[in-house]
């Protein structure tokens, strides 16, 4: 009777220690590329030196574990992802205040996002472009109130890198960036519990309009995604 506990014993840690190399594996090399192509070769997802799944949870817990949760409990920084074909780094992040209850200058308060931003890129991933969107609680036309992008900006990598961030303000980030906008359909979607006076719904006045324009190759890299 013990022999044959001592071989189930046996063939138990033999088990375990086959599924642990194999995940170990498994999970190295779909960090390392994407899904296979038509060849059945694994298909690189970006440029040379792009980031993988695994630089990308790093950088992730590195984030989270600088910022914290935000003013109203949620995670600072929600999400971290990347497209290669743009090489495009992707950020979403929680704005600080409820609109419930916020004034006109905290509507503008970017604080958040140039503390996210100098984190990002101080990360040590390759990338040319970066986006980061903030979120905040908004009332649905249903009524139903969910977390959701309501302020979204592009910058470039080789505009970041000249920057002088001794000198770089939140105010400035509007101008820092290629593209900067806040959700127009706020208007009708309404922040929730926001008076409709307080909405921030036009660009700001300071920022020059983009002179790319990035939709084109979101559009693409989402249907290569899929």
């Amino acid at each position: 009777m013990w022999i044959q506990a001592t071989v189930l014993i046996l063939l138990a840690g033999i088990g375990y220690v086959m599924v642990a190399a194999y995940s170990r594996g498994y999970l190295q090399g779909a960090a390392a590329v994407e899904d296979p192509g038509p060849d059945g070769r694994p298909v690189p997802n970006g440029p040379p030196g792009a980031p993988t799944r695994a630089d990308l949870a790093r950088l992730h817990d590195a984030l989270s574990k600088k910022f914290g949760v935000n003013a109203r409990g949620l995670p600072r920084v929600a999400h971290v992802d990347y497209d290669g074909w743009p090489d495009r780094l992707l950020v979403v992040f929680a704005l600080d205040h409820n609109p419930a209850t916020m004034t006109p200058d905290q509507a503008l308060e970017l604080q958040p996002m140039l503390d996210v931003l100098r984190a990002v890129h101080a990360g040590g991933l390759q990338w040319r472009w970066v986006m980061l969107s903030g979120t905040a609680p908004v009332e649905g036309f249903d009524h139903k109130v969910t977390e959701a992008t309501v302020l979204r900006a592009v910058f470039p990598r080789d505009k970041l890198d000249r920057a002088d961030w001794s000198q770089v303000k939140s105010s400035s980030l509007p101008i820092l960036a290629q593209q900067f906008s806040v959700d127009g359909g706020l208007a009708e979607r309404r922040l929730a519990g926001a008076p409709p006076a307080l909405l921030p719904v036009t660009r700001p006045t300071a920022t020059p309009q983009a002179s790319v324009d990035m939709s084109g190759e979101e559009d693409q890299s989402s249907k290569k995604s899929r």
